[in-house]
């Protein structure tokens, strides 16, 4: 089924959709002006044609003669016609079309062609029906089929769970709600158990009265709901935009999964050169390959700076598409955060006395406990480097460890500007930039914290904030012992 027929005695409207057809989408057009030709084109033709475009009034059949002709031979049709109301519509969807089209502005076409290519894709999407009424089941079929769908149908819940064991890409479910052995509301539960509103759509039906139903189905997990007796186009439009939403968002899994990659691999390439330039400018400034002057010093100390804050953001980079490419590791074993966090307030003491920052610890002698110590690393230095990055000069950071039932919490508080309601609430996402300032100037990637608290939770623990404009802010980082 390499072709769409097209059926029209316009020669102009007709040639602009063969033209669209054929430039758009993966068939070729063929082009009947009356019913006699298309019912020659037809009878040596039918299994070669995908869909059928028809104009609703010809001249030799004037009353849609060729709807039912073509429907007749099982080819999905797509009526257009120049004049429209409700009994027109109504007999339009008489007759089991996929759609209707208006001839009325250019939107059409794009209408038309969109249309087509949505039943193209609609062969590779599998729909299932669960219903106990095998007469409703039967008339839903029809009606998917008609759209290209992929359809399997199960009399009851139980069965419906069955089938979905077996075909894992079935991407909507369809399920009424009073049936034998398990009913929908069940059913629901259960799919959801499994697969997230993401994933796979789930739309309930049924022919109960009131408004406890659908609000029930939706509260269990359910997309979308319809009520019967429902019209085709109600039911049409409910289903391919229930499809579409789940297109739309692996599409958008797939983009951000491609920056990730693109993100790692831009970010390794970088890290050297980057490295190099920052090391090489350090050796110099320290006067390893021979004497340099004040003004060498001041240029090449500019040089190390900024390579020193590119390799951050590289470094926070990789971190990134790691993390949200689901391949963080967390090399678990037990080891001592007292130690841990002990060694990097030796770390991070010079940084705060050059901007005459006191760091007062208050570290309990915890147990011992099962974490990564090279991603708590991060996760303190961050704490501790954003502590002193946002204190004013003179003032002073306290930080704590102590043990709370089966956890272990780390805090760090500061004196600096504090954080707003509205900034607390975008602090963890990533490239944040927030209302308070580094109190020296110090650059921001706005992903430390991002990175944090993937790390944190990655863990099985907790990361959070207590602050107000003013007043200073308290990180605590909650890790389980175990």
């Amino acid at each position: 089924m390499n072709q769409v027929l097209i059926v029209e005695d316009s020669r102009v409207f007709a040639e602009i959709l063969r033209i669209n057809v054929e430039n758009k989408l993966p068939f070729t057009a063929r082009i009947a002006s009356s019913y006699a030709d298309a019912v020659k084109i037809i009878e040596s033709h039918a299994q070669d044609f995908f869909v059928a475009l028809l104009d609703m009034n010809l001249p030799d059949a004037p009353n849609g003669e060729i709807i039912d002709y073509v429907i007749s031979r099982n080819i999905p049709s797509i009526v257009f016609t120049s004049k429209f109301d409700d009994s027109i519509r109504e007999e339009i969807f008489s007759k089991k079309v996929v759609d209707y089209v208006l001839k009325d502005n250019v939107q059409s076409v794009s209408y038309i062609i969109n249309l087509v290519e949505r039943l193209y894709k609609n062969q590779h999407i599998k729909v299932l029906i669960v219903d106990d009424s095998a007469t409703t089941r039967s008339i839903i079929i029809k009606l998917l089929r008609s759209y290209r769908f992929q359809v399997l149908d199960a009399p009851n819940g139980q069965v419906a769970l069955e089938l979905l064991s077996e075909h894992s890409d079935v991407k909507l479910v369809i399920t009424d709600y009073a049936m034998p052995v398990m009913d929908g509301f069940v059913l629901t539960e259960k799919i959801r158990q499994k697969y997230t509103k993401n994933e796979l759509a789930l739309i309930g039906i049924s022919g109960s009265k009131g408004t406890a139903l659908s609000a029930r189905f939706l509260k269990l997990g359910a997309n979308d709901f319809l009520a019967k007796p429902f019209s085709n186009e109600e039911f049409y439009c409910r289903v391919i935009q229930n499809i579409e939403t789940i297109e739309y968002i692996q599409k958008l899994k797939e983009l951000n999964e491609l920056k990730n990659k693109f993100l790692g691999i831009a970010a390794h390439d970088l890290r050297n050169p980057i490295n190099a330039i920052y090391g090489f400018s350090e050796l110099i400034l320290d006067g390893l390959a021979g004497p340099v002057n004040e003004e060498q010093k001041e240029y090449l100390g500019i040089i190390n700076k900024a390579s020193e804050d590119m390799l951050n953001l590289v470094n926070d980079l990789l971190d990134v598409s790691v993390i949200e490419s689901g391949k963080l590791e967390i090399k678990r074993r037990r080891a001592s955060l007292y130690q841990l966090v002990r060694d990097q307030l030796k770390v991070h003491k010079l940084h705060a006395e050059q901007k005459n920052i006191t760091i007062v610890p208050n570290l309990e002698q915890v147990p011992d406990a099962l974490f990564d110590p090279e991603r708590m690393t991060q996760v303190i230095n961050n704490l501790l480097s954003n502590a002193i990055k946002f204190s004013p000069s003179g003032e002073v950071v306290i930080v704590s460890l102590t043990q709370e039932d089966s956890a272990i919490v780390f805090k760090v508080k500061d004196n600096g500007p504090g954080i707003s309601p509205e900034d607390q609430e975008k602090l963890f996402g990533e490239f944040q930039r927030l209302s308070a300032k580094p109190t020296a100037g110090e650059k921001s990637t706005g992903l430390g914290l991002a990175i944090v608290k993937k790390i944190v939770e990655a863990h099985g623990g907790q990361i959070g904030v207590s602050s107000s404009p003013g007043q200073g802010a308290e990180f605590y980082v909650r890790l389980p012992i175990n």
